[in-house]
């Protein structure tokens, strides 16, 4: 079996909200939802989140992760509990090293940093009404400080590791099932955080209804926000969590692996009774039927509520956001580096240029006392797009300060941004313990700072979303 990933262009077009409303305008004759086959009366499920092991990565003295958690209308009665395996780094001092768990940015606990080299799970209950249906958002923040070396340079031994596989919101599963295409979007990803879609064809499947069958996923993956799914091509369903897209005739579908046969033309949702394993089949004797079908998934409306819980705000022209916008609280430092960063959104029909520069404007102070090599560097997709001096004597407070970054550092959809502070001092080179469990501040970040952007071309077309793909198919 050969898997490849579909390109990251598809976590540009998230969808989210109620599930029932983004069913609506379509025909109710085009589309089934059942309940869950031979469902248990109520388990706990664990909704692993959509997070690979290098995006778990936790590193340095401060970081921060949001994770978004996809939840339908009926399961807002339920219980749920964040937990979260890691395994924290043994130079991390647990004392002064702890992890912030946070629901729909409501703090819910924290727990000590226990760097002992051994994998640990943590949990923590969701209290009643912040559960809230459609996107949610889970807010990991950590604290780490190292055991026995002050050094910027020892910084980069600190990290916690949060494990896929175990990672997640356990969630009371006793709904009736699937009641909407938009519930798919709760699928459960595989132990490796990656979702799993499949497409299901009969053999000797035309040209065409191949095509067919690989636009539908691609509509899916968009729509649904599964960022970068592990896709196959096969006779059969199969196993384990994911996603089964089964396209066929009628009278082949049963023998394809369907839990039950749409109308021709139309389509249907199903889950088994895990809750992890996901169908949408499609009744299709030709091209014909097979296209009315997928036109039911392009009839999806795209409402980007997943970024849009992710602070991952649509940059405009001529607009501006604040970091509290994305998701940055006003925050002390006490560290030797700060480290944040924030995702932004371009249009699709951005073009990077050098035609103009997008300003951060900056607001904070830092200490007294700093070495003069401290200093603030900004990176947009990993480039170093700025920096300033932060090696005053006497402090420094700082209103607006901008950096400048070219429109050609941004590109369309997805952009990283992140800030680092090294701020180096000479108390470090004492490092005692006191010291390290009540230190003083050295650095503050504004929420108020904030990403300018001017004018900025676009161009004329959009490409397609397909374009650039590649597929294996089953031998």
């Amino acid at each position: 079996m050969r898997r490849i990933l579909f390109a990251p262009v598809l976590a540009a077009g998230l969808l989210g909200g109620h599930a029932p409303a983004l069913a609506q305008g379509l025909p109710a004759s085009l589309f089934t939802a059942t309940g869950a086959i031979g469902a248990p009366e109520e388990t706990m499920l664990l909704r692993r989140f959509a997070l690979t092991e290098s995006e778990g990565r936790m590193a340095g003295e401060h970081a921060r992760l949001s994770i978004p958690v996809y939840l339908r209308p009926q399961e807002m009665g339920a219980r749920a509990v964040v937990q979260i395996g890691l395994e924290t780094a043994i130079s991390v001092m647990p004392e002064a090293s702890l992890i912030e768990v946070r629901f729909n940015d409501t703090p819910i606990g924290s727990s000590s940093l226990v760097g002992s080299g051994a994998r640990r799970r943590i949990a923590h209950e969701v209290p009643q009404g912040l559960l809230r249906p459609g996107w949610n958002l889970v807010t990991l923040t950590t604290r780490q400080r190292h055991r026995v070396d002050c050094s910027t340079a020892a910084t980069y031994e600190l990290w916690s590791q949060i494990d896929p596989e175990t990672s997640g919101l356990l969630i009371g599963t006793h709904d009736a099932g699937l009641q909407s295409l938009t519930d798919l979007a709760s699928l459960v990803p595989g132990r490796d955080g990656r979702h799993r879609l499949r497409a299901v064809l009969p053999e000797g499947a035309s040209a065409e209804t191949v095509n067919l069958s690989v636009r539908a996923i691609s509509l899916l993956a968009s729509r649904l926000g599964f960022n970068e799914p592990v896709v196959d091509v096969a006779h059969t369903t199969g196993s384990g969590p994911g996603l089964d897209v089964i396209m066929g005739p009628r009278g082949q579908l049963a023998a394809l692996g369907a839990g039950r046969i749409p109308d021709e033309g139309a389509i249907a949702v199903y889950d088994d009774a895990s809750h992890e394993r996901f169908q949408l089949v499609i009744a299709a004797s030709g091209p014909r039927a097979a296209s009315q079908a997928v036109g039911i998934l392009e009839r999806l409306p795209a409402q980007q509520d997943a970024l849009g819980v992710l602070n991952a705000p649509l940059l405009e022209p001529q607009t501006s956001v604040t970091f509290a916008e994305l998701g940055e609280d006003s925050r002390e430092f006490d560290g030797r580096l700060y480290e944040t960063r924030f995702q932004v959104r371009f249009p699709s029909d951005f073009f990077p240029s050098d035609v103009g520069r997008v300003a951060i404007r900056l607001s904070g102070a830092y200490a007294p006392g700093l070495s003069q090599d401290s200093q603030l560097t900004v990176r947009v997709n990993g480039a170093v797009a700025g920096a300033l001096a932060l090696g005053r004597e006497d402090g420094a407070v700082f209103s607006e300060q901008a950096v400048y970054v070219s429109l050609a550092a941004f590109r369309p959809g997805l952009n990283m941004v992140e800030i680092e502070a090294q701020l180096v001092h000479p108390d470090d080179a004492v490092c005692l313990p006191s010291v390290m469990l009540d230190s003083p501040t050295r650095f503050l970040i504004l929420s108020e700072s904030s990403i300018n952007v001017p004018r900025y071309p676009r161009i004329a077309r959009v490409p397609r979303l397909t374009q650039g793909f590649q597929l294996d198919v089953l031998g």
